[in-house]
């Protein structure tokens, strides 16, 4: 018993910073943002420790949750995702994943990283890729490293990417390369200005949102002008690749094929009888020589 009793201690001691940390939020109310602005959605990733996903699944301004999958060709909390992509969706929440891209990092190796972690039939929303790394990359290189992780990206999972970065950054390295993606952007004084007014899907508004099922700071976003969740759905045919469509035209093909194989077949059988009665008929009134059936030479 003693052992038991002391392990329940020790127990208690452990968790209870956490504690102190949770009431240090404040009563249980809904999500708080600067100035109680308006949001629609989350992103999370391993610093924001272990989280409340009841009191975060029973906000009504919580639409939709981007988790951290993984960032360059290695780094990966596998357990942190699955179990929150588990628990928001347990919740009904819509929940997508986010690759950290690293500029000098092989960009296939980083994409198959990402779609080893992020399975295609786990995503309520499309991928997103978080690019911000300011390693020293000529601006041709930058958009070249994005727009190859983004073709994959269309490729497997059947959809563009969106894109997350700052103002700055979309301004001076992505620029009109990338116009006609799906934007989330960070911008924390004021409402995103891109350059040829580049339109954008959401607006990353702070990072400092708090909430009772969180124990760290947060970031919040919300859609814009007529923006709303459905822009950021993996459409149906991402997550099956629109191959049952291209089986049934497949499978049409085969029975087509099968069909004139046996009509085929079938005119070959006939041509055969007919060619075999002919032959009787021959041997009836034209019967060989009996030296020729013995198999001898004639002389």
């Amino acid at each position: 018993m003693r052992p038991t009793i002391s392990l329940l201690i020790l127990a208690c001691l452990w968790l209870l910073p956490e504690a102190r940390a949770f009431e240090a939020l404040g009563p249980k109310v809904n999500m708080l943002s600067p100035g109680n602005q308006p949001f629609d959605g989350i992103d999370i990733s391993k610093h924001n420790g272990v989280i409340d996903w009841d009191e975060i699944g029973g906000n009504k301004h919580v639409k939709f949750v981007y988790i951290k999958a993984t960032e360059g060709s290695n780094y990966r909390h596998t357990h942190y995702y699955r179990a929150n992509m588990m628990e928001a969706h347990r919740r009904g929440l819509k929940v997508g994943s986010y690759h950290y891209l690293l500029l000098n990092r092989p960009v296939k190796e980083q994409f198959e990283h990402f779609k080893t972690v992020a399975k295609k039939a786990d995503q309520d929303l499309i991928p997103m890729i978080d690019v911000e790394d300011t390693a020293s990359c000529p601006v041709a290189r930058v958009r070249e490293v994005v727009k190859e992780f983004a073709d994959l990206v269309e490729k497997h999972y059947g959809c563009r990417p969106m894109i997350y970065t700052n103002v700055s950054y979309f301004n001076t390295r992505l620029g009109l390369a990338f116009k006609s993606y799906p934007l989330c952007i960070a911008s924390y004084s004021r409402q995103p200005a891109l350059t040829s007014k580049t339109d954008w899907v959401l607006w990353q508004f702070t990072d400092n949102g708090r909430s009772p099922g969180m124990r760290e700071a947060i970031d919040l976003s919300r859609f814009g002008g007529k923006h709303s969740i459905d822009d950021i759905i993996l459409p149906k045919g991402g997550k099956t690749a629109a191959k049952p469509a291209a089986k049934k035209a497949g499978s049409g093909k085969k029975a087509a094929g099968k069909a004139g194989q046996k009509q085929a077949e079938k005119s070959k059988a006939k041509a055969k009888t007919k060619n075999k009665s002919k032959g009787k008929s021959k041997t009836k009134t034209e019967a060989p020589p009996k030296k020729a059936q013995a198999g001898k030479k004639k002389k």
